[in-house]
């Protein structure tokens, strides 16, 4: 749908902005089909993201061998073609009539036939691309390149003629050989061939210089008596860009479409099979060698027998996973808190749509925690663990809770509970390019206040190392999930509850720790969140169907059953969880339901509850009931039992403020001031440039090349006649709107990756959104300059500017500002938009009106006046504004043309030609102005504080998560 609503957009466009070109309009014509072809390649970028996901899922099912890799491709382009039929239908029915083309059902139909054909082939390039690229950002830089050359070499920037020795490129470009036919069934067809016009203009000048009282007399006039050589008007305007007007090409565009995408098609299918690009999502990573002796070492201690485990999992040491370290804490004092919540409700609005009204998730759930214990949050799926833990930890960003929550027996404001909490999140998020000693030291260093010094901030991550046993791990890169090269997901895990343990927060809450975790990794972490309690902190975890080892590290347990009823509170109890195990075997309502012998308690109890039966052996009969207990019953029965009772007087106990105590309160719920966020995150963001290779080097190294061949191709370019002329322009449009294009296909993975961080350390409350946003702001101009410097330099001297250091840094000056229009619309577009997918439709819908509003395509004086507003919105429009004139200064020449000798050219009026000043003829043509030159850098300058402040606003104030 997306896709559709841009087409319609588009061509709404596209129609207004060209609406009933006349006749005479050739170049324009030229321009319009051209940006056709342009607007279908576009639209096809959005699937790129798409793809490259889905790639990880093709191969799994074809190492399944569930299907061929030929049967996938296939599958894919069938998918595509009537989004492609539709799509280009949606474009050409309303587009086509409004833009004055020849009204005849036969062309209509060859246009969007070479477009549906054009769409495809796209679409299969796009694929290829998505197969071969080893990450997203590469995916998202490397089409535009390819892109940059099709167009180039389409033959309406630069004239077969002109392309010397890669004039071979001009026959390998889809966009030429569509351009070719969509040009050939306009211009051919009968509307033009009534009206004659001189077919060279040299021919004309000199007819008209011998014989000057002919100079107002009718060309076709003129035609007919022979003066000269006359062409048709079709003929004459596709002469332009030299298009032959042989009708052997006629077809040459749907040919080359079907070519083009066999050939990707067969591309694809081999990638497939020969290119894996892997993720690894497993536990093994390679380690260091202290890893290996401790594993080795382990492997040597005996095996010890169930029920050993049992015993050592109550005091959290399980010698075959982890060894005893000193869980002290002595850097960084903390005060140990207790928190307890009483009468917590929670519920939320239920959508029109599912009837609406609203839905209780939490029945007056009463418990506490206390230091040096670890609590369990358990229940069934459904039964509202996580919801409890987002709500007691003040994450929720909806929804209406009801209930007291108290710190050590006091209520504190919203920031002073931020500053006094740690929660680790599910997934474990972090800098793929920060280390792990990086990690814990960013942390410590925006999450302990000033009165912290840096001596023992640094203490304090040491502690925390040798405490959770990262010390090992102290200079290893994090990596993305499922790096070989990377952490763990274990160790990731660890990390995140060590990034936490370094906020010297008393209160830990943890949501899943063991999911995706293989049985020993959970142990390590488990084991490691014990130590955290053991230090003198709150713990508190949700856990979903742990094994029984893991079940019996845990002190405390709340155990909820579905629609948010509290089942238990109180202790689990020595030997096998005995004081819990006897409250749930002596329910009434369960049938006094018995625990069996050698059973998981964690998977009994969510048998009582669902009426499950889980303990059945293979062959034996199950006992299973599916008769699902009801919560409110079950709670009535709590609360009548000498359990709930205890539970009570705990929950009033801590509920109780200790007298002659001051609880701590903080004016901020950040620890350190908005400029020591800055620092902090722009030394991050500077390492993670230096390390990400892939992201900086593909950019400067894709533009450099790029650039290359667009030096080579315009390599010391005669502007002598128009054709020359709209070549520099080109040059100049082509070299600044590609610099910001590939900047900003770039940087919106790359924000979109780092946002899901930022989310997890803003609601962690280490900084706020807009030093966040400042600091990624800041960090791109040096590499913008670098780009530009490096991409640029050669291809402005192998073209042949203007020999002037001057006219050569301004020319720089505005590429860089240009780009960084472009990276800056990049990442406000990653901040609104929810997913990559739709970020890259964003930018797809995007692109084109940038070209076409960009004042090479359609130059000012050709916009209609309702659309002119956009030109001044479009940053291409002022790099053209300020660098085009500057290259047709008249220097080293006596005077403008006719009175002077500075270079003039015979420009096409459509039916005759004007010889004219080349400054003049630029400055006329494109409204520019030589004198306001630094006006157009003026206002790129301002165009690119708006699109930053637009960024810092998104950044702060949307965060497309809802809790």
């Amino acid at each position: 749908m997306t896709r559709l609503f841009s087409a319609l957009v588009t061509s709404v466009v596209l129609g207004s902005v060209w609406f009933d070109l006349d006749k005479e309009k050739g170049f324009e014509k030229l321009g319009m089909l051209l940006f056709c072809v342009l607007h279908i390649s576009f639209s096809n970028f959005s699937e790129l993201t798409f793809s490259v996901e889905q790639k990880y899922v093709a191969y799994k099912h074809l190492d399944g061998k569930l299907f061929p890799p030929t049967s996938y491709i296939v599958a894919w382009a069938m998918v595509h073609l009537p989004i492609a039929i539709v799509e280009t239908a949606v474009f050409a029915l309303v587009m086509y009539p409004m833009v004055g083309l020849v009204w005849a059902f036969k062309n209509w139909l060859f246009f969007y036939f070479n477009l549906v054909l054009a769409n495809v082939a796209m679409a299969s390039f796009f694929r290829i691309i998505a197969l071969l690229a080893p990450n997203m950002e590469a995916a998202q830089t490397f089409p535009g390149p390819v892109i940059a050359v099709f167009i180039i070499f389409a033959g309406f920037l630069i004239t077969p003629s002109k392309m010397g020795w890669l004039k071979f490129m001009y026959y390998v470009s889809l966009f030429a050989y569509s351009l070719r036919s969509l040009c050939q069934n306009e211009f051919l067809s009968d509307s033009y061939q009534d009206t004659k016009v001189a077919s060279n203009a040299v021919e004309y000048a000199t007819y008209i210089a011998a014989n000057p009282a002919e100079k107002n007399t009718a060309v076709a006039t003129l035609c007919d008596r022979g003066a000269f050589t006359c062409t048709t008007m079709g003929t004459a305007i596709m002469d332009t860009i030299s298009i032959e007007d042989d009708s052997s090409w006629f077809w040459g565009g749907a040919l080359f479409c079907l070519g083009f995408f066999c050939v990707t098609f067969y591309g694809a299918v081999r990638a497939l099979k020969k290119v894996r690009i892997t993720r690894n999502v497993g536990s093994s990573r390679t380690g260091t060698a202290d890893d290996e002796e401790n594993d080795a070492a382990r492997e040597k201690k005996p095996k010890p027998t169930d029920a050993a485990v049992v015993a050592a999992a109550a005091s959290a040491a399980v010698d075959d996973v982890a060894v005893n370290v000193n869980v002290e804490q002595s850097s960084v004092e903390f005060v140990p808190m207790s928190i307890a919540w009483r009468d917590l409700e929670y519920t939320v609005d239920v959508a029109k749509q599912a009837g609406g009204g609203t839905k209780k998730l939490l029945q007056s759930v009463t418990s506490a925690a206390r230091p040096g214990r670890v609590l369990a949050l358990m229940g069934a799926s459904g039964a509202g663990k996580t919801t409890l833990l987002d709500v007691i930890a003040g994450r929720k960003t909806g929804g209406h809770r009801r209930g007291t929550i108290t710190l050590n027996g006091n209520e504190v404001e919203k920031q002073t509970f931020a500053r006094l909490t740690a929660y680790c999140e599910q997934n474990d998020l972090h800098n793929e390019f920060a280390t792990v000693g990086e990690a814990l030291e960013f942390s410590a260093t925006l999450r302990l206040d000033d009165a912290v010094t840096a001596a023992q901030r640094r203490g304090f991550v040491s502690e925390a190392l040798d405490i959770l046993e990262l010390r090992p791990l102290r200079d290893r890169m994090i990596g993305k999930s499922g790096d070989a090269n990377g952490l763990s997901p274990g160790q990731r895990k660890i990390l995140t509850v060590a990034v936490e343990l370094v906020s010297n927060a008393p209160v830990f809450f943890l949501d899943e720790p063991t999911s995706g975790l293989d049985s020993r990794a959970a142990l390590i972490v488990m084991s490691e969140v014990n130590k955290v309690a053991k230090m003198g902190r709150t713990v508190i975890s949700t856990i979903h169907q742990p094994s029984r080892e893991i079940f019996l590290m845990f002190d405390d347990m709340l155990l909820l059953q579905r629609g948010g009823w509290q089942v238990y509170f109180g202790p689990l109890g020595p030997s096998n969880a005995s004081t819990f195990v006897s409250y749930m075997e002596s329910l009434a309502s369960t049938g006094y339901k018995k625990l069996p012998k050698g059973m998981n308690p964690a998977s009994w109890m969510l048998d009582v509850l669902g009426g499950t039966d889980s303990s059945a052996a293979a062959g034996e009969e199950s006992k299973e009931t599916g008769e699902v207990q009801d919560g409110k019953t079950l709670e009535d029965a709590f609360k009548a039992s000498k359990a709930g009772a205890a539970a009570s007087a705990v929950v009033a106990e801590l509920s109780r403020a200790e007298d002659g105590v001051e609880m701590f309160s903080f004016a901020s719920e950040y620890a350190r001031t908005m400029p020591v966020q800055l620092a902090t995150i722009l030394a991050r963001s500077h390492k993670a440039q230096l390390r990400d290779v892939a992201y900086n080097c593909g950019r400067i190294g894709v533009l450099f090349v790029l650039y290359i061949l667009f030096g080579t191709i315009y390599y010391d370019l005669d502007t002598s006649d128009e054709g020359g002329v709209q070549s520099m322009v080109a040059v100049v449009f082509m070299s600044t709107i590609f610099t910001g294009i590939i900047c900003m296909n770039s940087v919106m993975p790359v924000r979109v990756r780092e946002r899901s961080v930022s989310y997890r350390e803003r609601s962690s409350h280490m900084y706020d959104g807009v030093p966040y946003s400042l600091a990624h702001a800041l960090i791109e101009i040096p590499w913008i300059v670098t780009i530009s410097f490096v991409s640029v330099t050669p291809l402005y001297w192998m073209v042949g500017m203007v020999d002037s250091a001057g006219s050569f840094f301004f020319h720089i000056l505005v590429n860089v500002l240009v780009a960084y229009c472009f990276l800056s619309f990049g990442q406000f577009i990653a901040c609104v938009c929810k997913t990559i997918q739709t970020a890259q439709a964003g930018a797809s819908a995007i692109i084109p009106i940038m070209f076409l509003f960009g004042g090479l395509y359609l130059p000012y004086p050709q916009i209609p006046v309702y659309w002119q507003w956009a030109y001044y919105l479009n940053p291409v429009s002022f790099a053209i504004m300020s660098v085009v004139a500057p290259q047709f200064e008249r220097r080293r020449c006596t005077g403008a043309y006719p009175a002077g000798d500075c270079p003039n050219i015979a420009a096409f009026r459509g039916a005759y030609y004007e010889q004219i000043d080349t400054l003049a003829y630029v400055e006329d043509k494109y409204d520019i102005d030589y004198d306001d030159r630094w006006m157009g850098a003026l206002y790129l300058f301002i165009f690119a504080a708006c699109c930053q402040t637009l960024h810092v606003l998104a950044g702060k104030f949307i965060t497309n998560v809802n809790r």
